[in-house]
């Protein structure tokens, strides 16, 4: 039986000091929608596929969306917040913002491609927008390197490098200078013969560790076939600072 994806992440954002507006990435091709808790349906984004993350910025107070390989739109949020009965509330739209630069995506659309053998991330930290490039093994579709980009709200161009928070504003032994990653994939690879026999088997959630920037590895988690269930991904569990 191949599992149904419904939804593939769920945010709860403060869009003002008493408002909370919850976001959902959902279906095979990374839709979005956006509901309040008063709500009794969704709202649609319209233009919102191929979504990878979802990050909200304080500075310029908008709701950021990672698209395809790097391209970064918005949406104003607020408008839900505006109408009180869900049945008034017109579909949202992305709004484009900043593109990716040629060292982060080498496709010729970057807003609706993706390649198989990378992932954006979008976060918030201290003020600045970062954006997270995960590259993948071709043959193990194991983590095999991160890049970190800073976006320039002046000028929306991104730079390299940037740095997030610091190790020491962690009471537990986290290393310097280094990205702890989870497996977030719902991927399943196959591999074939010659013939057209499959030889082998992977599935998603195996694929957790530390990457160190300083010596370009990954440092696992798990090990051996004792995976976790790939119809339940492993999730973390933000403490506020």
């Amino acid at each position: 039986m191949v599992p149904q994806i419904l939804y593939r992440r769920a945010y709860v954002l403060q869009e003002s000091s008493s408002k909370l507006v919850v976001v959902v990435i959902y279906g095979e091709s990374d839709f979005v929608a956006a509901a309040t808790p008063e709500d009794t349906k969704w709202t649609p984004i319209i233009d919102a596929t191929d979504v990878g993350d979802v990050a909200y910025c304080p500075t310029l107070g908008l709701t950021l969306f990672v698209q395809g390989s790097g391209f970064v739109s918005y949406c104003d949020l607020h408008q839900l917040l505006l109408v009180v009965s869900n049945n008034n509330k017109s579909p949202l739209r992305l709004v484009d913002y900043a593109s990716p630069s040629k060292q982060i995506s080498k496709l010729g659309n970057p807003k609706i491609c993706r390649a198989i053998t990378e992932k954006f991330y979008l976060l918030e930290s201290f003020g600045d927008i970062l954006m997270v490039k995960r590259t993948y093994d071709q043959d193990t579709v194991m983590t095999d390197g991160f890049q970190v980009y800073k976006l320039d709200l002046q000028t929306k161009q991104w730079k390299s490098p940037a740095t997030s928070v610091k190790a020491s504003s962690f009471p537990s032994s986290c290393n310097p200078n280094s990205i702890y990653f989870n497996d977030d994939g719902r991927e399943a690879c196959y591999w074939y013969n010659d013939s057209g026999q499959m030889i082998d088997f992977v599935q998603g959630g195996r694929d957790m560790g530390a990457w160190d920037f300083a010596n370009s590895t990954v440092q696992p988690f798990y090990h051996g076939h004792d995976y976790l269930s790939y119809y339940s991904v492993p999730i973390w569990l933000m403490p506020q600072l």
